[in-house]
């Protein structure tokens, strides 16, 4: 969906109208701001509209909203001059915070008076949001590991090959699975199965780089995105999450047999599809299985 921000004319048609509507009746100006606002459900989009409608009539130069259930930050304008800070509350529940920024050195009286007022408004399209967002993570995460779903993964493998492609940036990618893994459901139970499988998605995710994508593609298959990585810096990153998950797995559930994993490490070339890019991994992996498994294979 293309962001308000990138279309200069329908900013200054947003300013301009504000800043009329406003002036003319304050209660107008809360109706069409409101309007605006539920026309979206994307969360980025109702910050976009939020602060380019508000910035000019009310001297906002920038706002800041944190949510830190679904860790959200989304930074527009900029932080210079004086700031307040607001909770964002709507029956009873908080929606996270958003600070206004002015680049006056001093808000005043009036100006406080509007950004609590401000705040008012955009809770419950916020809100709204909030559960559309929330719909959104819960279809694209694996319930069991929280990692990202396969049809997550479908989609943003296609989006960073056209991003790696576009920028010309390098884009690496992990396939891994857990070595003998049918042997620790049949001789442990799948109880202690799906054990290892949450604790593999937990390592996983806090071991990973913010810029770093993990899904989980079925049974006990895997598959970390690496965007801006080139091969070495891939593998580089597949024998840290190698050791990790070795060492904090038997940590974290004391097994009586250490659990390892089996990785393979393939880089786009121009021209791979994504099966194609996906199928030289798993061939990496088939490789470090047949060398003795427990180890980081790269593909040719």
């Amino acid at each position: 969906m293309q962001s308000i921000e990138s279309n200069e004319n329908l900013l200054n048609v947003l300013a301009d109208a504000t800043e009329t509507v406003f002036l003319e009746n304050e209660k107008n100006f809360e109706n069409y701001l409101l309007l605006l606002l539920f026309s979206t459900l994307d969360l980025r989009e109702l910050l976009d509209r939020y602060f380019l409608t508000i910035r000019r009539a009310f001297n906002v130069s920038g706002i800041v909203y944190n949510n830190s259930a679904p860790n959200v930050e989304i930074n527009l304008g900029n932080k210079a001059g004086d700031y307040r800070v607001y909770n964002l509350n709507r029956t009873g529940s908080l929606l996270g915070t958003i600070r206004f920024s002015t680049n006056a050195n001093k808000i005043t009286t009036t100006q406080e008076k509007n950004f609590r007022r401000l705040a008012n408004i955009v809770a419950l399209p916020l809100q709204n949001a909030l559960v559309h967002l929330n719909v959104l993570n819960q279809a694209n995460t694996d319930p069991l590991t929280k990692t990202m779903s396969r049809n997550r993964f479908d989609e943003d493998s296609c989006r960073e090959i056209e991003s790696a492609i576009r920028f010309k940036h390098s884009l690496s990618v992990i396939l891994l699975d857990i070595d003998n893994f049918k042997r620790i459901n049949d001789q442990q139970g799948h109880d202690q199965g799906d054990q290892v499988l949450k604790a593999f998605g937990h390592i996983l995710n806090k071991t990973t780089r913010d810029t770093d994508l993990v899904f989980r593609i079925g049974g006990d298959e895997f598959v970390i995105l690496l965007p801006k990585t080139d091969l070495l810096g891939a593998f580089v990153q597949a024998e840290r999450f190698r050791s990790t998950l070795e060492r904090e797995v038997q940590e974290k559930l004391i097994l009586t047999h250490p659990v390892t994993t089996s990785m393979g490490v393939a880089m786009y070339n121009i021209g791979d599809s994504k099966t194609e890019l996906l199928k030289r991994a798993d061939n990496a992996l088939y490789q470090a299985k047949e060398h003795g498994r427990n180890m980081v294979m790269i593909a040719d």
